[in-house]
């Protein structure tokens, strides 16, 4: 109770009267309840030239109907996985008679994202990866040894990398849907840096011309070509197929649950759109880096002046150079003897 109310108290007491006191309520501040978090944002097909072939190519030579290739972009999404990986399983798929979801399953969980390990698991024979090639024929890198182990006949045995296997799908699209011959395909995958995914998307008018599927039937080109549609009727089916994947979306969370859980808060912390591009390993398609790494470490710890001597320091913490001592600088002691001395000397010569 405050000096103010007790003083009061006493002066009733002392007139016999009777005054009451209210104290008055304590207000407690009560933080407002956190929002609730907003929903993960629905998965958007962002239209580029290759969003664009991959969709006529996964309609025509792989044979999707319009529902499944509106799941693909999920996959992407949860998986964060590359179209390269999704050509392969559709072709293992395809070619060994499987749902692409129980392929994919098999792919990603139990052969660890390995191409090879998902041949050997279905037992997909390796002949079938190949095209006739005539001889005396020149091979861009990636393909040189796989078809030289095809030439040899010991491919059976041999295990090829992921970039191998994506290659030679890459190589059965170009030359049985897309209509190029070996020697044709070869030179446009030199001309393309050895990037085999670039030249079926350079190759898009080509589509459908080599007239046969990854089954061996013949091609029915009944997939719009997007790149050939006027503004205004491209923007309408970009909407239509995008209304189509968004439907999609929760079926797709529905069967790929646990996938989905744990790959949200890693989408929630990724870059806005316009940020610095996703990192991913060129060795192995479709694969991200080793997350934790410091891509810019501190000077001294593997940064610029570790590496460039003659690089200039950086951070405000970095110690001044040691500075050249100075004649108001030294001890007091060697200072006082001289001075002293002079001084008296003044003395005697006044006198």
């Amino acid at each position: 109770m405050s000096l103010a109310k007790q003083a009061m108290l006493l002066l009733a007491a002392a007139l016999g009267g009777c005054i009451v006191v209210h104290d008055e309520p304590r207000h407690v501040y009560r933080a407002p309840p956190p929002p609730p978090p907003a929903p993960p944002p629905a998965t958007t097909v962002v239209w580029t030239e290759e969003e664009e072939v991959h969709y006529v190519v996964y309609r025509e030579y792989f044979g999707c109907t319009e529902e499944e290739v509106a799941f693909i972009p999920h996959y992407r999404r949860y998986y964060a996985c590359t179209d390269d990986e999704i050509y392969f399983c559709w072709f293992v798929s395809r070619r060994c008679g499987l749902s692409f979801d129980v392929c994919w399953r098999s792919y990603y969980y139990d052969c660890g994202r390995s191409c090879d390990r998902l041949v050997v698991y279905y037992r997909a024979p390796r002949e079938q990866f190949f095209v006739a090639v005539g001889p005396g024929v020149a091979y861009p890198p990636v393909y040189q040894r796989s078809y030289a182990c095809y030439h040899s006949g010991n491919y059976a045995s041999v295990t090829f990398t992921n970039q191998e296997y994506v290659a030679l799908v890459h190589m059965k699209v170009g030359v049985e849907y897309q209509g190029h011959t070996s020697t044709t395909y070869f030179t446009r995958v030199n001309e393309c840096g050895g990037n085999t995914s670039r030249v079926v998307v350079q190759s898009r008018d080509s589509c459908g011309r080599g007239g046969t599927t990854v089954t061996g039937v013949a091609v029915q080109k009944t997939a719009p070509r997007p790149w050939t549609m006027p503004p205004q009727q491209k923007q309408t089916w970009q909407q239509s197929h995008q209304a189509q994947v968004t439907r999609s979306e929760t079926s797709f969370k529905e069967v790929h649950k646990e996938q989905v859980q744990k790959a949200q808060p890693q989408a929630q912390q990724r870059p806005a759109a316009g940020g610095a591009p996703e990192r991913r390993d060129d060795r192995n398609p479709g694969r991200a880096p080793a997350q934790g790494g410091n891509p810019n470490p501190p000077a001294g710890k593997g940064g610029e002046a570790e590496h460039n001597p003659k690089a200039p320091a950086k951070g405000p913490d970095q110690p001044p150079p040691p500075k050249s001592p100075r004649d108001d600088e030294k001890p007091k002691g060697d200072k006082g003897k001289g001075e002293d001395k002079g001084k008296d000397e003044g003395k005697k010569g006044d006198k």
